[in-house]
């Protein structure tokens, strides 16, 4: 019975160490901590048993290497055949992870892909990803803006509080505190997303406006509490609009709607509804009353002096 019972954990530690295979390229000696950390089996990993355990698993089909100490499954269970171009396709999306421009997701996508690569056939090969991975990102922009990202992907992995001046207008600076998010690309041209505790609003800024940046010993505090903007819409608009994110309709009448938006970039959200003309009215809170009064008010002293 003994015997038995000993072949059974045998199998199961082979069982297990697959598992780890199939989910990262891994060092031996973090393969055993793992392995010591599930209570089910016994632990018996000497060298001899390890390579009984590697070459049974190559014995049933699978191939392993063995690259600086580090252990790479080449091929899953199951693969699944792709074409040239097909991979050249997924080569390219893992060549342009570094545009995400944020540490956490390029993280995940690194893990995705290595796990994704052992699915596949033809795979891309271990050393030809640690190459991509390992280069530095290709700049579509120029050196000034590039060490700009650079400051901000480190002060986002700070998670400390920024002080940041930007240009609101073409003749007014603002100076707020926030928290910075990440950041994003649109059409070639980057932003910052953040979020200003003073505001209870969320920010996207462009890196062209950014003026100064100024890190503070305060950490970020990560807990977000938003103020809602609420508007009114009316006539024809009012049965045409199409909700944005973070966008409800908390009521409606004959001829008119009313919109609650709660993440919006705020500047974003008043230029958009300000083109929207005498079919839109701003309900709460009254701080955006003023600002879409300011604002109306500068382009009418724009127009004159042009």
């Amino acid at each position: 019975m003994r015997k038995s019972e000993k072949k059974f954990d045998t199998s199961l530690r082979i069982l297990e160490i697959l598992k780890v295979l199939l989910n990262e390229n891994i060092k031996k000696i973090d393969l055993i901590e793992k392995l010591k950390s599930n209570g089910n089996i016994a632990t018996v990993y000497t060298q001899e048993a390890f390579i009984k355990y590697f070459n049974t698993l190559q014995i049933m089909g699978f191939e392993l290497e063995k690259v600086k100490n580090i252990y790479i499954l080449q091929n899953a269970l199951h693969q699944v055949d792709i074409t040239q171009e097909e991979k050249n396709i997924l080569t390219k999306i893992v060549e342009d992870y570094r545009n995400l421009s944020n540490k956490t997701v390029e993280k995940n996508l690194r893990s995705a892909i290595s796990k994704i690569n052992k699915y596949i056939n033809p795979s891309i090969p271990f050393f030809e990803l640690e190459e991509i991975f390992l280069k530095e990102p290709k700049s579509n922009y120029d050196s000034v803006k590039e060490n700009l990202i650079l400051t901000i992907r480190n002060m986002i992995d700070d998670k400390q509080l920024v002080k940041l001046q930007y240009k609101r207008t073409k003749n007014l600076t603002e100076e707020i505190t926030v928290e910075l998010k990440e950041i994003a690309e649109k059409n070639q041209k980057f932003f910052v997303n953040c979020y200003c505790q003073s505001l209870a609003r969320n920010k996207r800024i462009s890196l062209e406006k950014i003026v100064s940046l100024v890190q503070l010993p305060r950490k970020a505090q990560e807990i977000n509490y938003l103020n809602t903007v609420v508007f009114e819409l009316y006539g024809r608009l009012a049965n045409s609009y199409k909700l944005k994110p973070s966008e409800s309709v908390i009521n409606f009448e004959q001829g008119k709607i009313v919109v609650s938006n709660s993440e919006e970039d705020r500047d974003v959200l008043l230029r958009r509804l300000l083109k929207y003309g005498e079919n839109c009215k701003i309900v709460t809170p009254k701080s955006m009353q003023e600002e879409m009064i300011s604002l109306t008010n500068e382009m009418l002293k724009n127009l004159e002096e042009q």
